[in-house]
C-alpha cells in the first residue's frame, strides 16, 4: 500500500504513475484519506481540495478530473467525493476555517443532485454527454460502449439507479456533521432532512423481498446497493446485519472491485461484523501478492494499471481497524483505540496523528501497551467496552480486559 500511495503521488494526487495520470475526485478522496493514516501532513490534501474547488463549474459540479489539460467527461457522482475529502479532514483536522471555505461547493455540488430528484423522489438521470460511472463490474460491461458501461442497466432502462440516490444521502449525512461542527445547524437540519426524504423514496421503490434493486423495479442487484444502504442508515440495526451478511454470502450480486470494497469494509464495520469478516474480505489483496505484485492493481478482469492508489485500502484497514487508532473527535482532541485483538497475536506499531504520536503494543495474553508522545485523552475499546483515560507524554500504560494496570 505504501509503494502504491507512494508512486501515485507527485505535485498532484494521481490514479495511476503510468496509465492515465490524472487526479481524480473518488480516486483522491482514498488516496487523502489513506495518507491521513501514515502521516500528519495534509499539504498535498489542502492542495487537491483546492484544486477541486478551482474546478467547479456554474452547474455546482467539480470536474471529476482536474486538473486536465484536454475536455474530459464528467463524472456527476465523482463530485460528491468532495464532500467526502473535506468531512474526512474535518475528522483528522478540525481546521474550521477551511471547513468554511468550501460549503459553498458543498451547497452546490448537493444542489445539483438535488435537482435531478425524479417524480419517485430518487436521483434521476444525469445530463446526456456524462459518464454515470459507478464501479468496474463486469455485469455492467457494454461491449464497445465505455460510456454506457459501469453502472447498473437499471440506469439506463429505468433513469434511475438506487447507488446513486443511496451515495447522495451518504454526502448529505457528511456534509450535515461539517455545517454542525461549524455551526450551521440550521443548514444541517436542511441536509438530514433532504436525506430522510430520500431514504424514504429508496425503501419504498427500490427494497423488495429483503434486498435492495439496483433502480426502481428493476429486478437486478448488487453488492453496491447493499452496502451504501447500510451506509446511508436506509436500513439500520438487526435488519442491516443480516442484509451485510446476506449480502457477503449471496454469490449472484455483481461484487465491487477494488476501490467499492473500501465501502464494503466500511458496511462491515458499522454492523459489527468486522472480525468474522475480515480474513474474507482481504483475501483479493492476498491473490496480487500471490500473483507478484508489488503495488495494488486497478481491477481485478483488467491489469491496465497495477498501481493504482484506490486500492490502498489495506492501510486503512491496518491503521483504524486492526490496530484501532482513529479520532474519536475532530482533529484528535480525543484518540480512539479499538484494537481488533481476535486478528492480532501480538502485534505493535507507531501511529502518526497532528496531536503526537501513538505506540500501541498487542500482547499475547490479550492486553494492550499504549504510549503517547504528547499528553492525550483516549477512549479505549476493549470486548466492546469503552473508557476514557489521560496519557501523559512518554509513559507506557498497560491495559488489560480489567483495563488500566500501571
Amino acid at each position: 500500500s505504501l509503494r502504491t500511495l507512494q508512486n501515485c503521488r507527485h505535485e498532484t494526487y494521481e490514479d495511476c504513475p503510468f496509465y492515465e495520470q490524472n487526479q481524480f475526485a473518488s480516486d483522491s478522496r482514498l488516496q487523502m484519506l489513506f495518507t491521513y493514516q501514515l502521516s500528519p501532513d495534509d499539504r498535498l490534501a489542502r492542495k487537491t481540495l483546492q484544486a477541486f474547488h478551482a474546478s467547479q463549474g456554474p452547474d455546482g459540479l467539480i470536474k471529476a478530473q482536474f486538473p486536465s489539460g484536454f475536455r474530459s467527461t464528467q463524472i456527476p457522482q465523482f463530485s460528491l467525493f468532495f464532500v467526502a475529502m473535506v468531512y474526512d479532514h474535518m475528522r483528522y483536522f478540525a481546521d474550521t476555517s477551511l471547513v468554511r471555505r468550501y460549503l459553498s461547493t458543498i451547497d452546490g455540488i448537493l444542489n445539483y443532485f438535488d435537482e435531478r430528484l425524479n417524480e419517485l423522489g430518487l436521483v434521476g438521470r444525469f445530463h446526456h454527454d456524462t459518464w454515470a460511472f459507478i464501479d468496474w463490474v463486469p455485469e455492467w460491461s457494454v461491449p464497445g460502449k465505455i460510456f454506457e458501461s459501469c453502472m447498473p442497466r437499471a440506469y439506463t432502462t429505468t433513469g434511475a439507479a438506487t447507488f446513486n440516490s443511496l451515495l447522495y444521502i451518504v454526502a448529505l449525512m457528511q456534509a450535515a456533521d461539517v455545517c454542525s461542527f461549524v455551526g450551521r445547524h440550521d443548514t444541517a437540519r436542511e441536509y438530514t432532512s433532504r436525506a430522510g426524504a430520500l431514504r424514504s423514496a429508496v425503501n419504498y421503490y427500490c427494497h423488495e423481498d429483503g434486498l435492495y434493486l439496483d433502480g426502481p423495479s428493476a429486478k437486478e442487484y448488487s453488492q453496491h446497493s447493499q452496502v451504501f444502504a447500510i451506509l446511508s442508515e436506509s436500513i439500520t440495526g438487526a435488519a442491516a446485519k443480516e442484509l451485510m451478511s446476506r449480502t457477503l454470502e449471496d454469490t449472484s450480486l455483481a461484487k465491487c472491485s477494488y476501490s467499492m470494497q473500501f465501502y464494503l469494509f466500511r458496511a462491515v464495520e458499522k454492523v459489527g461484523l468486522y472480525t468474522q469478516s475480515f480474513q474474507k474480505l482481504i483475501e483479493p489483496w492476498k491473490r496480487m501478492i500471490a500473483d507478484n505484485l508489488t503495488t495494488w492493481a486497478e481491477f481485478e478482469q483488467n491489469a491496465r494499471s497495477d498501481c493504482h492508489g484506490w486500492s490502498a485500502s489495506p492501510v486503512h484497514e491496518i491503521v483504524t481497524q486492526v490496530f484501532g487508532v482513529s479520532p474519536a473527535l475532530p482533529g484528535f482532541k480525543r484518540i480512539r483505540i479499538a484494537s481488533q485483538m481476535k486478528l492480532l497475536e501480538s502485534a505493535r506499531g507507531t501511529f502518526f496523528t497532528p496531536v503526537g504520536d501513538i505506540l500501541v503494543f498487542c500482547t499475547k495474553d490479550g492486553g494492550l501497551d499504549v504510549k503517547a508522545t504528547a499528553n492525550v485523552e483516549v477512549e479505549l475499546v476493549l470486548d466492546g467496552v469503552s473508557s476514557v483515560h489521560q496519557l501523559e507524554s512518554g509513559k507506557m500504560v498497560a491495559f488489560s480486559r480489567k483495563f488500566v494496570r500501571c
